[in-house]
């Protein structure tokens, strides 16, 4: 997405609206239509894939796409964006004066006077996309529209207005929903984009798989380009994505379509990779996450094979199938997969509606499934006997959005953050994000997850980095599981389609479908995953990085630049304990088990570095 700049006074008159781009059509890609109606003008900046025709439109509702909408009339300023908040949109008011931009780091030279917002570096430093959450920034003085947030100004003030929403309830499905959750992929894989020929981002798993076999049913293989990285995070571990390399060759001669492979070598150029990315970070507010890096040398290779303009990629699918427990996650060392999947079921059993009603009525703590989980893995079990399912409900989305282990009820704790910062940034998330989700019935707790994904973990540098590097190579990305009648349908499948402790398949309208109506890899369920520490060899991906010598030389120079003690409040970290743990990192001695907190300290540093 290209940037855009648009400040106004308290009078509405347009100072300016900025941008690098040319005028076209609406229906072309990250571009800006200007529609004048009269006393009014409307700007469309962005990207629409389907519009519904209806008497009353609903920009949210109605229309689908990445984009963002201005409409200006009568002194009014009118800021919408799509309906899962695809784009980021900036803002900040300074005196009499408005300033809204997709470029972060143009904001940040603009205003005089900012704050670092210490509840939002809290988050990030808990959560794996190492980013705030939708609404918020690094800054306390720049937010962000949210999901299902329009932004109104009006004479001298920003007025944000929420459009309610309408939770789903879980219902029962028969058969028939297998074929209906297959047309619904098909569907939408015919709206998206204009061209036969697409690029996919490949690995080993169920997502980009079945996004592959039904790109292939639509349009033939020869018309099919998958990209995979080779991971070589360091020296000993040497190609830490081995065995997904393994089944992508199997893959690719499954499908009888040619795959291109490209190096993330972090051995060599972690340094490279970092600065050669720091503009768009800074513009766009990314961490330098390994999936940063590893989106940033995909979009690199789909742009350099001149194959298709158009990148496609499976992600979000975890999320919105099974609340990201689809990652064999191990309860007990064994080599099945089917065995290790099993967890995963267990997990997102502790997520269910019928572990809600066990809560409810206090009988959790007896449950079996609980007791082993929390035996295993958990520091200390919240006591919520005398909650309400409102309160329960937040306390669970604090486990599952706000934590690194996202295991229910857990009293996690993380070792640099005090109890103030814990508590504060609870009550943060609660007061503008939890409590916006209305939930009355256990059977709304999946609507009420998936809807909250939008703000938190598909916001994160995990995600937002696929389009961001797409757009910079001047690339149309596109992410088919992020698809409305998708999530409106997941929202109320019932947790016995493999939700649950039932024997059907974690994601089992996928693999059903893919079963029946595609031609099926039965190749996905032999052997190992992807990664080394699926046999429990380098089992910690961001040590092999860090520990590196030529990649801890750029990180302390980093740190020499914005070191953590020196922009974080004594209030909310332990800055002793931090400064223990970087000089331990600096002679290179008992660091090992705070890998990621100076991978995310790091990242949080090098997003400050990123925007000067």
């Amino acid at each position: 997405m290209n940037d855009f700049l648009f400040t106004s006074n308290c009078d509405l008159n347009i100072l300016s609206f900025k941008e690098n781009i040319r005028n076209y059509n609406l229906f072309t890609n990250y571009k800006v239509n200007i529609l004048k109606d009269n006393n009014s003008y409307n700007f469309i900046f962005g990207k629409i894939y389907e519009i519904k025709h209806s008497k009353n439109i609903d920009l949210k509702k109605d229309y689908d796409g990445r984009f963002c909408y201005f409409s200006i009339n009568k002194g009014k300023i009118k800021i919408t964006l799509d309906q899962f908040s695809r784009i980021d949109i900036f803002y900040f008011q300074e005196r009499n004066n408005f300033y809204i931009s997709s470029n972060f780091r143009l904001l940040v030279k603009l205003i005089k006077s900012k704050t670092l917002n210490q509840l939002a570096i809290g988050h990030s430093l808990n959560v794996i996309g190492i980013r705030p959450p939708k609404k918020q920034t690094l800054f306390n003085e720049i937010s962000r529209i949210g999901v299902n947030e329009e932004l109104i100004i009006i004479k001298n003030k920003i007025r944000v207005n929420k459009k309610k929403l309408i939770l789903n309830q879980t219902k029962k499905y028969n058969d028939t929903k297998i074929n209906e959750y297959f047309k619904i992929n098909q569907e939408y894989l015919r709206k998206l984009g204009k061209i036969n020929k697409k690029n996919i981002y490949m690995s080993s798993g169920f997502d980009s798989s079945y996004l592959a076999a039904n790109q292939k049913k639509i349009y033939g293989s020869k018309n099919i380009l998958g990209h995979t990285v080779v991971q070589k995070l360091s020296k000993r571990s040497k190609i830490y994505n081995i065995f997904e390399l393994k089944r992508i060759l199997k893959l690719k001669k499954h499908f009888n379509f040619n795959v291109k492979f490209t190096e993330v070598n972090l051995i060599k150029n972690f340094e490279k990779y970092s600065e050669e990315i720091s503009e768009i970070s800074g513009k766009r507010m990314m961490a330098n996450t390994l999936a940063a890096f590893m989106h940033y040398k995909l979009a690199k290779s789909s742009r350099n094979s001149g194959f298709s303009n158009e990148t496609y990629a499976g992600e979000v699918s975890d999320g919105v199938h099974n609340f990201g427990f689809s990652q064999f996650f191990s309860l007990i060392d064994h080599e099945s997969n089917g065995f290790r999947e099993y967890s995963d079921k267990k997990i997102c059993y502790l997520y269910s509606p019928s572990f809600l009603k066990k809560i409810l009525n206090k009988s959790y703590k007896s449950d079996y499934i609980f007791k082993e989980i929390s035996s295993k893995k958990f520091n200390k079990i919240k006591n919520l006997n005398n909650y309400n399912i409102k309160n329960i409900f937040y306390e669970l989305c604090n486990n599952l959005f706000n934590s690194n282990a996202r295991l229910p009820l857990n009293e996690e704790s993380n070792l640099i953050f005090k109890e103030k910062l814990k508590l504060e940034l609870f009550e943060n998330l609660k007061k503008n994000y939890f409590s916006n989700i209305n939930i009355e019935k256990p059977e709304q707790i999946y609507s009420g997850f998936i809807h909250l994904y939008n703000s938190f973990h598909w916001q994160a540098s995990t995600i937002c980095t696929m389009y961001n590097f797409a757009d910079y190579y001047n690339l149309e990305m596109y992410l088919p599981y992020w698809n409305p009648k998708l999530h409106d349908y997941l929202s109320k499948m019932p947790q016995e389609w493999g939700r649950s402790l039932e024997m059907k398949n974690i994601k089992y309208p996928l693999k059903e479908s893919f079963r029946r109506y595609l031609n099926y890899p039965s190749i996905l369920e032999e052997g190992y995953h992807s990664y080394l520490y699926d046999v429990k060899k380098y089992s910690d991906p961001i040590l092999e990085i860090i520990s590196n010598p030529k990649t801890r030389k750029y990180i302390l120079k980093i740190f020499s630049k914005y070191h953590p003690c020196d922009y974080l409040s004594t209030g909310y970290f332990d800055t002793n304990r931090i400064n223990l743990i970087l000089k331990n990192y600096k002679k290179d001695k008992e660091f090992e088990e705070y890998s990621n907190q100076i991978f995310r300290l790091y990242n949080i540093s090098k997003m400050l570095y990123d925007l000067n």
